[in-house]
């Protein structure tokens, strides 16, 4: 029956809604960006359901299991349980378009499966040959396998060749929701709406996320109209930087700074508090003594005067 389910991303989920059970929705952006994150947690939901899901990708098998184990986030018991089937195809010279729909057609129908990832749905080294097939097919495909009743989540990685744009632009035709990942100087990334339907969301709509560590993906909500900036250590290791929220009504000199983890920016992450009657050497720390020392000795937080 035509209806709506959870995404498993709650910054889909509180911003826009439920996406609904069959249709495909695309994810555009270049490495980085998170797209795997999003179709991580995608899949995830859906065996938290109980249901059958299937990946397709060139990639090994094994390393969306260690990307997934990195994310704090275990899916083996799902493979070894057959709920989760990952599918690895590879382009080469011998690359069959009309093959790679059937087998694909074939996989969903034999394991009853209720949610389906592509990603990345191409590869920029698709024969030359190919590329006109694939362009023709992909509606015809992605209609089949809505009648299924199985919800997609397509990764396209960019930039793409202008060979492929024709590609790009046959999916998001065919797509309901076309969602564009941007990264940014930051840790931050943004989400831009580029189509959704049957919502009310404005085009090009941005949500502003974080990728984290057993959370996932997370919406970084922005914090302006409370009186703070955002800024992140670009000195600082991957795991040490910090994220430092300077108080515009409440500067240094007259109050306290906190500084949030960049694991976990607005959560119960460690914080410093500098209290203005407090010299650098005297600073009441959460963090420990040893790593304090550290960021007092390098100064990789920066006051504004």
């Amino acid at each position: 029956m035509f209806g709506k389910c959870e995404s498993g991303i709650d910054l889909i989920s509180e911003n826009l809604g439920k996406i609904y059970n069959s249709g495909t929705y695309l994810f555009m952006g270049e490495s980085g960006t998170g797209k795997t994150s999003f179709v991580l947690q995608f899949l995830l939901q859906g065996l938290k359901e109980g249901k059958s899901c299937l990946l397709v990708t060139p990639g090994l098998p094994r390393d969306f299991v260690i990307y997934a184990e990195s994310m704090g986030m275990d899916i083996s018991l799902h493979i070894l349980e057959g709920r989760l089937i990952i599918y690895e195809y590879a382009i080469n010279k011998e690359f069959s378009v009309r093959q790679f729909f059937d087998e694909i057609a074939g996989v969903l129908s034999q394991h009853g499966t209720s949610r389906f990832a592509l990603d990345p749905f191409i590869t920029q080294n698709i024969p030359s040959k190919e590329i006109q097939p694939f362009s023709e097919q992909i509606p015809a495909f992605l209609e089949r396998i809505e009648k299924k009743n199985i919800v997609s989540f397509v990764t396209l990685e960019m930039p793409l060749s202008q060979e492929l744009f024709i590609l790009k632009k046959k999916l998001e035709v065919a797509a309901l929701g076309v969602f564009l990942l941007k990264a940014t100087e930051t840790a931050e990334k943004i989400l831009v709406v580029r189509k959704l339907t049957g919502e009310l969301a404005q085009s090009n709509k941005e949500f502003h996320y974080l990728i984290q560590k057993g959370s996932g993906i997370k919406e970084f909500k922005d914090v302006s109209n409370l009186g703070f900036s955002t800024y992140f250590s670009k000195d600082s290791p991957e795991g040490l930087a910090k994220t430092v929220f300077y108080s515009k009504d409440n500067p240094l000199g007259s109050g306290k700074t906190p500084v949030f983890s960049k694991e976990n920016a607005f959560g119960s992450g460690k914080v410093t508090f500098y209290s203005k009657d407090s010299p650098l050497e005297s600073v009441k720390a959460a963090l420990d003594k040893k790593e304090a020392e550290k960021e007092i000795h390098n100064k990789k937080i920066a006051f504004k005067k």
